[in-house]
């Protein structure tokens, strides 16, 4: 089975480094062992760019001025102005912008291994992590950009997968019509057929989250993109034959029920099935509906991008800025 890197990046507030690892853990025990060993992770720490100009400011200010509502004043100190430095800018002395963006290259360089520069890449964005993200990846797609490697998962022409939850992408595109806004070309132009085929970029958001949103409302670019769908019969008759006999199997093992997924509930790990209904409303994919896990699982030589627990249905709980699971990966929010 082909290894799959996984890149997780937060989204604004104040963060912890490590923040990612409970999810890690999550997802590996739910995977098992075997799985789980194909995955290789690694998490882009940024909020230290921001955070000891924040936390003088905001001392300062209660010093010195009698200000009241201090943890709503923190939350925008530390999470709101995160977005609005983040910036591209001409101006030489903001280095906010690159200096985030060097933050993500760190990483993808501890992931590249030149013994198998065309492994598959999946992103995991939380909230402001998916606007970076974008940009990142749009920075290099650029005509005439340089490239900041020489390989083609470097090159992110391996990018395999795109999860984002309580994605904000769409505050940044007012400034500009409709006409105007291209997202990022998606997937990556290297992978094999069957990896093209099972490509996804799947956007969760929950109603009670003010700050995530659908991404298909933006404009015909971004609900093509994100709807994104690929068909068996555009695979060779042995690879669909595979992925179908592959699919029969763990549904007759029970590795993977129909409508089942993992979440997280208090801390705790729970399975939601499909017609169970949360006390509160629960995490919805808007980009495509789906109410049950993929039916088309992988063959042995490809990652296992739709065994990921973030691309289960939207019954699926603690996958929003709202949830325990998400507190614990931005707990800021």
């Amino acid at each position: 089975m082909t290894k799959l890197n996984i890149l997780v990046i937060h989204g604004m507030g104040s963060q912890e480094q490590y923040y990612s690892h409970p999810m890690r853990d999550e997802i590996n025990k739910w995977l098992g062992e075997m799985l789980a060993g194909q995955l290789t992770w690694a998490e882009v720490y940024w909020a230290d760019v921001l955070r000891d100009r924040q936390k003088e400011y905001l001392d300062q200010a209660r010093r010195h001025h009698d200000l009241d509502f201090i943890s709503m004043r923190r939350f925008m100190v530390n999470s709101v102005s995160d977005a609005s430095a983040y910036r591209k800018n001409t101006d030489k002395r903001d280095t906010v912008y690159d200096d985030v963006h060097t933050k993500v290259d760190k990483v993808m360089d501890k992931l590249d291994d030149p013994a198998a520069p065309d492994r598959p890449l999946v992103l995991l964005a939380h909230s402001l992590g998916g606007h970076i993200m974008s940009n990142y990846i749009w920075d290099r797609q650029k005509p005439g950009a340089s490239p900041a490697g020489t390989s083609s998962f470097r090159k992110l022409e391996t990018l395999a997968g795109m999860i984002t939850f309580g994605c904000n992408i769409p505050f940044f595109t007012f400034a500009y019509k409709k006409s105007d806004i291209n997202p990022i070309r998606f997937p990556g132009s290297k992978l094999p057929p069957v990896l093209d085929l099972l490509a996804r970029w799947k956007n969760y958001y929950d109603p009670d989250d003010i700050l995530g949103y659908p991404l298909q409302p933006i404009n015909h670019a971004y609900s093509k993109l994100v709807q994104r769908r690929g068909h068996l019969h555009q695979l060779e008759p042995a690879v669909a034959q595979q992925i179908l006999d592959r699919q029969r199997f763990h549904q007759a093992s029970g590795r993977f029920p129909q409508g089942a997924a993992r979440g997280c509930v208090r801390g705790r790990t729970v399975i939601a099935r499909r017609g169970h209904r949360p006390r509160r409303s629960s995490p919805r994919e808007c980009e495509t509906g789906a109410c049950h896990p993929p039916r088309e699982t992988l063959p042995p030589t490809v990652p296992c991008i739709s065994w990921l627990p973030l691309t289960s249905p939207r019954d699926v709980k603690g996958m929003t800025n709202s949830s325990p699971l998400l507190r614990r990966v931005n707990t800021s929010r």
